[in-house]
């Protein structure tokens, strides 16, 4: 009905067999995302944040919670497609997205 030629039963399964199990193209492996660094634009003291792997280091450490938010690097840099945008010191970003 589908078809204005007619098929033989047989063609008509011969053509539905081979549809169902035709070689695919293989899947294409998902592209790798690149992480850069990025620097907000505007005046940059206002929006410092503890660099991440800075203040995970400190706290393994064993450094009470206020002596780590003494100690931890403060900066304007942040990863814009790692989610909740981090903040990351040069040397950090570079060891966490190797």
């Amino acid at each position: 009905m589908c078809s204005e030629t007619k098929l033989s039963i047989t063609e008509f399964r011969r053509q539905l067999a081979y549809s169902l199990v035709k070689p695919m193209e293989p899947p294409k492996p998902p592209k790798k995302r690149v992480h850069s660094l990025t620097k907000p634009d505007g005046p940059g003291r206002k929006k410092r944040k503890p660099c991440k792997q800075c203040r995970q280091v400190l706290k393994a450490s064993g450094l009470s919670h206020r002596e780590v938010d003494k100690k931890v690097r403060r900066v304007v840099t942040y990863c814009a497609d790692c989610p909740g945008e981090p903040g990351y010191c040069l040397n950090c970003f570079n060891e966490t997205h190797k």
